[in-house]
Parts: C-alpha cells; structure tokens; sequence
C-alpha cells in the first residue's frame, strides 16, 4: 500500500512539474523573440532616365542597425515590400541590381565556347553599372516609405 502511495505522490509530482515547465515555457518564450520593426517600401528605379525593365533591390540593415535583409524584384521600373516583408525600421544600405537590353538575341553555334561578350549578345543582356544621383543608404520608418532611385551610366574615366 505504501508502495502504491509512494508511485501515485511521484506521478502527481512529475505531473505538476511538466504543467509547471510548460506555463514557464509559454509566458517567457513570447519574450525571447525579438519581433522587428518594419516598414512597407516602393518606389520606382530608373537608368538614364528610362524605367529599369528588370531588376532586384534589397535593403539591408547597416551596422548601427539589426534586423533582416529585405528586398523586391524591379519589373518596368517599380518595386514594391509590404511591411510583414518589409526592410528593418532604421539606417539600411540599397543595393540594386539589374540587366540592360543590349539588343536582338543572336544565335550561337553548338559546341562555341562564350566569352563575356558573346554571353551578352546572345542573350541579348548585359550587367546594370550605375552611378546613383541619391544616396545609397536610407532610413526606413514603421508604416509607409516610398524612394525613388534615378541611376545613370558610369562615366568613362
């Protein structure tokens, strides 16, 4: 009978301290987890005055700031972040990235090995190399942000 008692108090026990644990685990772990501060991003990107046709832009957080790289895809010269993807609240660094249309695609025979150029040609794209009339880092606020990124050539040296 003791042995019965002992076995039904360690049950009880055991019992209360997983209970226990678990209410821990719900009311401190929500306080562990850093929700970040974004905003919702859009604007448009333009080279040499003409809409970039494609691209990418990200915005990521500088070193004074935290948080998690964010960033879009430019189609006809717009990109656009809602806030649940938006860039961290605070100082980020823009980085754009994007194709120039070179031209009319050119065929290229089998067994041809490509240098830079014909990849180019071919394909009809070449890299975006820019000079940006804005500075390239900006502060993001909670709620609603909208910037504009006129680029242009670099100029020969």
């Amino acid at each position: 009978m003791a042995v019965h008692r002992l076995e039904s108090l360690s049950r009880c026990l055991i019992g209360s301290l997983v209970i226990f644990v678990a209410t821990v685990f719900l009311f401190v772990s929500p306080g562990c987890k850093r929700d970040i501060a974004r905003g919702s991003v859009k604007g448009k990107v333009t080279f040499n005055g003409e809409p970039l046709a494609e691209g990418t832009i990200l915005f990521e957080p500088t070193a004074e700031n935290s948080g998690p790289v964010s960033g879009a895809d430019i189609e006809n010269g717009n990109y656009k972040i809602s806030r649940k993807q938006g860039a961290a609240v605070g100082m980020n660094v823009v980085e754009i990235t994007g194709k120039l249309k070179t031209g009319e695609p050119k065929p290229v025979p089998k067994g041809v090995r490509l240098t830079p150029e014909m990849i180019y040609e071919a394909t009809g794209l070449r890299p975006l190399e820019f000079e940006s009339e804005v500075t390239m880092t900006i502060e993001i606020v909670a709620g609603r942000n909208e910037f504009d990124f006129p680029l242009r050539s670099i100029s020969p040296k």
